[in-house]
């Protein structure tokens, strides 16, 4: 469960923190300088510096935080899961003897959930933000420095749910994702291009170059929630906990109202 990879060097240029994040799917990675721990370096921070910097000019060591999760290897997993829920952290590193030993992402403490038949109605939250699976990302954007989690509602009926550390990490690695769907529609050829065409439309293609936000392609809501994510308050802690760390995702809408979270699930752990 102690993961060694991948890290950040204090070094590395943010386009590379970028990078790691968005193929690792994880919104904060701990900071090193050979085998030292310096701090962890967060989307919350760097989704907020995207319009200042150009992310290949400027290091990971000048956004570095000490505000971070530390335990010992052998602390148990009841102290793991308080720790992220009294911080709301994603990762709590690891030390042992006092030399950093890797991290823990807050989503793997789910496992320990996997057998539990606690119902769902039990951990559900109430209070969200609620927001149109049709509703434009520009209006949705806003969302992510808000506490609450964000329910999609499509035709008034639960769909989806995010955190909005999920849209700040969604917004941070966005325009790697939109260069790089760019890239592909123009360097494919014959009939794997046609296929492409099929799936990005020429039209969308053009306003993420013409009418892009900062960040983000002018889309809706359902482009970047096109599955439903919903699971019954009867069902399990257990299968909610499976769903969540199958898809990668910390965040899951309840038919009845309201979204159960890996910090509600995570409670009954400590």
């Amino acid at each position: 469960m102690i993961k060694t990879k991948p890290i950040i060097f204090e070094t590395d240029l943010l386009s590379r923190v970028r990078t790691l994040m968005f193929q690792s799917k994880v919104w904060e990675l701990p900071v090193v300088s050979e085998k030292e721990l310096l701090g962890i370096i967060t989307v919350h921070t760097l989704v907020k510096v995207l319009d200042k910097f150009e992310l290949g000019s400027v290091i990971a060591k000048d956004f570095i935080t000490k505000d971070f999760i530390t335990v010992n290897v052998k602390s148990r997993i009841a102290k793991f899961a308080k720790r992220f829920i009294q911080t709301k952290h994603s990762i709590a590193c690891v030390k042992e003897k006092g030399i950093f030993r890797g991290y823990i992402r807050r989503l793997d403490l789910l496992a320990f959930l996997f057998n539990s038949k606690r119902k769902v109605k039990h951990v559900v939250r109430k209070r969200t933000l609620n927001v149109s699976f049709d509703e434009s990302l520009k209006n949705f954007l806003p969302l992510m420095f808000q506490e609450k989690p964000i329910l999609v509602l499509k035709k008034g009926r639960p769909w989806s749910a995010f955190l909005p550390e999920e849209l700040q990490f969604l917004t941070f690695v966005s325009d790697y994702i939109t260069r790089k769907v760019q890239r592909d529609f123009e360097t494919l050829r014959g009939e794997r291009r046609e296929l492409l065409r099929m799936r990005i439309h020429q039209q969308l293609l053009r306003s993420m170059k013409e009418e892009a936000l900062p960040y983000l392609p002018p889309l809706r809501v359902a482009h970047i929630s096109p599955e439903k994510f919903v699971i019954n308050e009867k069902s399990e802690v257990g299968e909610a906990a499976k769903l969540m760390v199958k898809r990668q995702r910390q965040a899951i809408a309840v038919q009845e109202g309201g979204v159960v979270t890996d910090l509600s699930l995570l409670r009954c752990l400590a």
